[in-house]
């Protein structure tokens, strides 16, 4: 081999395995690198282009790279053909190098060139056809109310491929599954399962627990008023015997059930059908009820072959025998008025007819509205019976009914000459006193000994019976209206100084700044952000401003004095809406004590800027617990929210001025009336979540059942409660804030 060979090899021997392995594609190297190609080159060489956005990009240019060396004295030289190729970061497109290989670098993909305007129509065109399938459950007006259940919300993730330009391109977008009730006034859940496209951030959270608890607890009685009593004034009465069974019932929630039982009393019922002038039928019909049929009569004594036996249980004359008993004498039919009678009859010591409305007559008050007067029947029902010396003698039975008995088969026997008769005198007015009539009532954990001022009228007539006369009387009671002292609340017309703007940061004197967001003064001489829209409420000067996102809440108190225990008071304010700075519907949210209304809701103006027209609201009952108790006013945002200029400020913008209570007097002995306000239930108000739980107190014993429920069985002649507790949700937590009786009923 001679010298020149020699070092022809060793030239190539460095070639190939020092210098050439440097042109070796760094795949694994450059790992997570891209091809981003060279700008303004038009020129490409085979398979070294790319085309995007109908644009030609050179990816790689075809280059030649050559090797001059000197070895043994000889020079040599190689060149070989190579590929250019600018690569980037894919995350981080600054961050780039120029490579140099002998291959085209396929193993690094291409960097596509994004075109801003198609991409955007790409994504209008999904984010159209997501929110047309899946349209957001906060925009649509029937969900409008609505709470999200204990916060479970599942998601997935859907691809649609959608067009812009002729060119098409898959969209993908998460989708929100989730399930959403509203609780209805008069009892349950309305609920919804939603697939919306965004998450339920518009909806407040419902306790898991209360719901289950609430659901279940509308679930049972759904089905208890399957089975009522029946309608008393249809007739019916109970025939002979009356069974008992249990009835249970079970509903899973999240896999745990919730389970009831109640006795279900079953019977056979019957009335009298009239066919003709003449002629009564006896229908019969099966039934059940959760209630014992207590207030129905048995007919067990009752005679059903007797022609009239309707008659006889209409008047409660159907255990009297007309084979036996008889009428002795006449029948005196007397007029009087029904306020009266009723007196009369609450005061009857002996036995008197069965009468339909007695019911009505169990109240506290004999009185009535109704100045009608009503016929009553008096009579004397005898038998005879023999005496141990074997004489016969007649007992008798002094009987009234406001029902005419002339037609049933009881003889009228006239009385001999000589017997003594029974004569019934005029009603006359013997004394008339007015005073106070006290009682004790309870409303929730206290007890209250109130007083009403009322008018005893003592009425009272002869009944003479041969030489024997004795008085027969009654006491009318009525209630004589009364006139209360209002409680005393410090500068209720909000007073003071005139306002030089309207964020002045002034708090009326008497009144506190809760929570030290500002709270601002106006009158109708202030402007708002420029906007001459402020007017005068009906009492004239300044008002207060209180605004809420129901995150942000502005809230003034004062303490109410003067209030008298017992008593039901209604606060009384002007309100109006401020649409310039707000774009949401409003309420005021009036706390007294513990107790909790909220006003009526404040609708947006049709103009803007506006002030919509100052109304006169009365929210309540609030019973006074104590003579002294803090008043809280907060502002609450309703969901209607709208800026016809702009993007929309989800806050609402308050005024109320003239702030007052009236004293409606002393709760009734019966316990309140229905005190819940309608503007609680359709005011839509979204900052808070009222719960409201029931509380039944009927005479029996309790029993307890599985599943967490409570019931007690015995007669329901007691007294319904609905007590609503309330709580503010702030940074995820649930805060109870107060509680208050909305509903007492007697049963």
């Amino acid at each position: 081999m001679s010298e020149e060979d020699y070092y022809t090899k060793v030239f190539a021997y460095d070639i190939k395995h020092t210098e050439l392995p440097k042109l070796k594609v760094p795949c694994k190297k450059k790992k997570g690198y891209v091809r981003y190609g060279y700008d303004n080159l038009t020129h490409c060489c085979s398979k070294c282009c790319s085309t995007y956005n109908d644009q030609e990009r050179v990816m790689s240019i075809k280059s030649t790279k050559c090797y001059n060396s000197n070895k043994g004295g000889y020079e040599f030289s190689y060149c070989t053909d190579t590929y250019k190729t600018k690569i980037c970061k894919a995350t981080d497109l600054k961050s780039c190098e120029e490579i140099e290989t002998l291959k085209r670098p396929t193993c690094f993909k291409d960097h596509k060139p994004v075109n801003k305007e198609w991409e955007a129509g790409i994504k209008e065109a999904g984010v159209a056809y997501f929110r047309k399938k899946y349209p957001d459950a906060c925009d649509l007006d029937e969900y409008y109310g609505f709470s999200l259940i204990g916060n479970k919300i599942t998601t997935k993730k859907e691809c649609k491929k959608v067009s812009y330009k002729k060119k098409s391109k898959k969209y993908c977008h998460t989708i929100h599954s989730y399930k959403i009730c509203k609780q209805i006034v008069s009892g349950g859940f309305n609920c919804a399962k939603i697939t919306a496209y965004t998450s339920p951030q518009c909806f407040y959270i419902l306790d898991k627990k209360f719901y289950q608890k609430e659901d279940f607890a509308h679930y049972i009685s759904t089905r208890e008023a399957k089975y009522p009593l029946p309608d008393r004034t249809e007739g019916w009465f109970v025939d002979k015997d009356v069974s008992r069974l249990q009835k249970c019932w079970e509903k899973t929630y999240d896999g745990g059930k919730k389970k009831y039982c109640q006795s279900l009393y079953s019977y056979k019922i019957r009335r009298f059908v009239k066919k003709s002038e003449t002629k009564y039928v006896l229908e019969s019909k099966d039934w059940k009820s959760w209630d014992y049929p207590s207030g129905f009569e048995h007919n067990k004594y009752m005679d059903v072959s007797i022609a009239h036996s309707w008659y006889f249980y209409q008047i409660g004359l159907f255990r009297y025998d007309p084979s036996v008993w008889f009428i002795y004498g006449t029948i005196t039919k007397t007029n009087i008025d029904i306020n009266e009678y009723n007196a009369w009859i609450k005061s009857w010591k002996d036995d008197f007819a069965y009468h339909q409305h007695r019911k009505d007559i169990n109240s506290f008050y004999t009185a009535s509205d109704s100045d009608e007067t009503v016929t009553v029947y008096e009579f004397q029902l005898c038998r005879k019976f023999k005496s141990g010396l074997g004489t016969t003698d007649t007992y008798c039975k002094h009987k009234v009914s406001r029902y005419a008995i002339e037609n049933l088969k009881f003889k009228i026997v006239a009385m001999p000459k000589a017997a003594d008769k029974t004569v019934y005198g005029e009603w006359k007015t013997k004394k008339v006193e007015v005073g106070k009539k006290c009682y004790q009532t309870k409303w929730g954990k206290k007890l209250f000994n109130l007083c009403l001022k009322v008018k005893k009228t003592k009425k009272c007539r002869r009944i003479t019976k041969g030489t024997n006369v004795k008085a027969d009387c009654f006491t009318l009671v009525q209630r004589l209206k009364e006139t209360y002292d209002a409680p005393k609340i410090a500068n209720g017309g909000f007073t003071a100084g005139a306002p030089s703007n309207d964020h002045n940061g002034k708090v009326p004197k008497g009144w506190t700044n809760v929570g030290k967001t500002r709270v601002d003064t106006l009158s109708s001489d202030t402007t708002l952000q420029g906007a001459s829209i402020l007017k005068n409420s009906k009492s004239g000067g300044t008002f207060v401003r209180l605004n809420s996102n129901n995150i942000i809440i502005k809230m003034i108190s004062t303490p109410i004095t003067g209030l008298q225990k017992g008593h039901m008071y209604v606060a009384v304010f002007e309100q109006a809406l401020l649409y310039k700075w707000g774009h949401c519907t409003g309420q005021f949210r009036v706390q007294l004590g513990s107790q909790v209304h909220f006003s009526p809701m404040i609708p947006l103006p049709s103009k803007y800027p506006s002030m919509s027209p100052w109304q006169t609201v009365r929210v309540g009952y609030y019973i006074a617990t104590s003579s002294k108790l803090t008043l809280k006013i907060s502002a609450v945002r309703g969901h209607h929210c709208k800026n016809p200029h702009g993007e929309e400020r989800s806050f609402t913008d308050l005024a109320i001025d003239n702030v007052h209570f009236e004293n409606m007097g002393p709760l009734p002995p019966d316990g309140a009336p229905g005190l819940r306000h309608p503007a609680m239930y359709g005011g839509g108000y979204t900052g808070y979540t009222s719960k409201t739980v029931q509380k039944v107190y009927p005479s029996g014993t309790p029993r307890q059942t599985s599943g967490g429920m409570s019931r007690r069985s015995g007669s329901s002649s007691g007294s319904s409660m609905t007590i609503v507790y309330e709580t503010i949700h702030a940074e995820g937590q649930a805060v109870p804030v107060s509680h208050g009786i909305t509903k007492v009923k007697s049963g």
